[in-house]
């Protein structure tokens, strides 16, 4: 064997060596800590209740909401994607991902949100005038007419409310509680003369 192949074969030996080198140095490294994925939960925000809420701002703020959330609920989907589309192929079904939302679809909601939650508002105080009725921001699927019985000081705070069954056309429980929640804030205008008034305050709730 000339000097040459025998070269040859030493550098392929040495070669050899080294790779398994390699493989006994990365089986001996501890394996690497598997990284969970939290995932940010996407909530929809709550209003706040403000003395008088306009048809713009109303459209405004849940246009901002919207979009928001549309814009999380994207993002969220598309880092996910890849991990769904491996589950759904392994067993064979492949689920249907949810639509994002569009800006033109958020706006369309918006508006059929803002349509479909509207109350009218009137009230009965002999000799006293509205101070502060909060119009009411709700949420509930059903529409009817609540009527509140409220006590006003002389102040013309409310101390006390209840629900007037026999007035009312509904019973919901969701419209009733929105009701007496708003017709607590209710404020009117003082009368020293007249302490522990009674009176009304009419909600008519439609979708």
């Amino acid at each position: 064997m000339n000097q040459e192949q025998k070269q040859k074969e030493l550098l392929m030996e040495l070669d050899i060596e080294e790779q398994l080198a390699q493989i006994k140095e990365q089986e001996e490294l501890p394996p690497k800590p598997q990284t969970t994925k939290i995932t940010k939960s996407v909530t929809n925000e709550a209003f706040n209740e403000s003395e008088q809420v306009t048809d713009e701002d109303f459209e405004s703020r849940m246009q901002d909401i919207i979009e928001r959330n549309a814009e999380q609920r994207e993002a969220l989907e598309s880092s996910n994607s890849s991990g769904s589309a491996d589950l759904d192929s392994g067993q064979g079904n492949a689920k249907e991902t949810s639509k994002p939302i569009s800006k033109a679809d958020a706006k369309q909601t918006t508006s059929k949100y803002k349509s479909n939650r509207r109350s009218n508002i009137s009230y009965y105080l002999p000799t006293r005038d509205k101070i502060k009725i909060p119009n009411p921001i709700y949420t509930c699927d059903q529409e009817g007419t609540v009527v509140i019985n409220i006590t006003v000081n002389e102040y013309g705070l409310v101390t006390k409310t209840d629900y007037n069954r026999s007035q009312s056309t509904t019973s919901n429980g969701c419209l009733v509680d929105e009701a007496l929640y708003y017709a607590e804030r209710a404020r009117f205008s003082e009368d020293a003369s007249k302490d522990n008034q009674k009176g009304t305050i009419t909600y008519q709730f439609q979708n």
